[in-house]
């Protein structure tokens, strides 16, 4: 800004300009704004791509179908072994409609069974007799 008004093509008032003490105070020091400009301008894509690498490499490595059921089978299946018509040491999730989700995970392959409730089919066979 500074070196477009103290240019005479630019400015029909260059003698004021140019030898007033506050114009040439801004003049020294905004000399280099266009490289400072330039630079941020550089630093800013730089930094950019590589939010954008950081960003798509993390979403590449957790949205694979395989770490996502891994992480369905540490967070949503547990162990209750003392729960009633389960079976022992297994991982379960318990179902709204009577039934019960058994999940195993051989290495990162996560086999999910689904059975009926034991507690409940047993509930239902005595109070129908």
């Amino acid at each position: 800004m500074a070196g477009t008004l103290a240019s005479p093509l630019f400015s029909p008032l260059q003698p004021f300009i140019g030898t007033h003490p506050w114009f040439i105070d801004l003049s020294r020091r905004y000399r280099d704004l266009d490289r400072k400009a330039i630079d941020h301008a550089g630093g800013s894509f730089a930094s950019a791509v590589l939010i954008a690498l950081i960003v798509g490499t993390c979403a590449s490595a957790i949205l694979k179908p395989n770490h996502i059921r891994l992480a369905a089978y540490y967070a949503d299946f547990s162990i209750a072994n003392r729960y009633p018509g389960l079976i022992k040491g297994r991982r379960m999730r318990l179902l709204d409609n009577g039934y019960v989700a058994y999940a195993e995970r051989h290495g990162s392959d996560i086999t999910i069974q689904v059975q009926a409730l034991a507690a409940l089919s047993a509930v239902a066979t005595s109070s129908t007799q």
